[in-house]
């Protein structure tokens, strides 16, 4: 029995296909904390993958999200998280969840005082956006102009841009504004966001190539795993 049980695990080790994955800095769902990738959706990926004869990640990379984003378009055997699902993007990518919803919107400083009534009055504001985000490309969709859009590949460089008033507002996922605000020492009091895009379900984004039977079991994984209860040992300050 022994035997046969070894030859099992060498058999699926044999045949499941290594993987990489790249993510980005969007606390509580993917980060870095003491050296290592960490975050709700970083122990979701292992949670499905570790008993499957299909996959295994072999490395987690933090890399730019447009880089990040090409790579995997590009790239068998490569999964993009935490991503945003949306039509732009559905035939792009081989799509596994969802892992959580989340809140994404606007937010700005309290003594800009700034009111905003309709979608199209942000481009009256500059406003930091993360280059190819979701939240990007859902800014655009919506109207907003790209000159606009104080774009770059880094949301705590965008946040510290919020805090000296270099941009009027950042645009992003609220729970990971939150996070880089306290990190930087702010009080979250004198925040406030201004407009509320919507929320937007997270997912893996595997390459399109990926294997269909893989998706699917990982997608089967997924719908068995308690998320909210692994998601309640992180918190904005972990």
């Amino acid at each position: 029995m022994r035997f046969i049980c070894i030859v099992v695990l060498l058999y699926g080790i044999m045949y499941a296909q290594s993987y990489k994955a790249y993510t980005e800095n969007m606390p509580p769902y993917n980060y870095i904390k003491n050296g290592k990738m960490s975050g709700i959706s970083t122990d979701v990926l292992k949670n499905i993958t570790k008993n499957s004869n299909s996959i295994y990640i072999k490395k987690v990379e933090l890399y730019p999200w447009k880089r990040a984003y090409k790579k995997v378009i590009n790239t068998q055997n490569t999964v993009l998280y935490s991503t945003g699902r949306s039509q732009q993007r559905e035939k792009l990518f081989a799509w596994v969840g969802p892992i959580d919803s989340i809140r994404v919107g606007v937010v700005s400083k309290k003594s800009k005082n700034i009111n905003i009534n309709k979608i199209s009055d942000l481009n009256n504001y500059k406003i930091g956006t993360i280059t190819s985000s979701f939240v990007e490309q859902k800014l655009l969709k919506n109207g907003l102009k790209e000159k606009n859009l104080d774009s770059f590949i880094s949301i705590e460089s965008q946040i510290k841009k919020l805090i000296s008033g270099r941009v009027d507002s950042v645009a992003f996922s609220i729970p990971a504004i939150c996070y880089f605000l306290i990190e930087l020492g702010e009080d979250l009091k004198d925040y406030e966001e201004i407009y509320l895009l919507g929320e937007a379900e997270l997912y893996f984004a595997f390459n399109r190539q990926s294997d269909k039977d893989m998706i699917n079991e990982l997608n089967r994984n997924i719908n068995k795993l308690d998320i909210e209860h692994l998601s309640k040992t992180y918190t904005l300050s972990n």
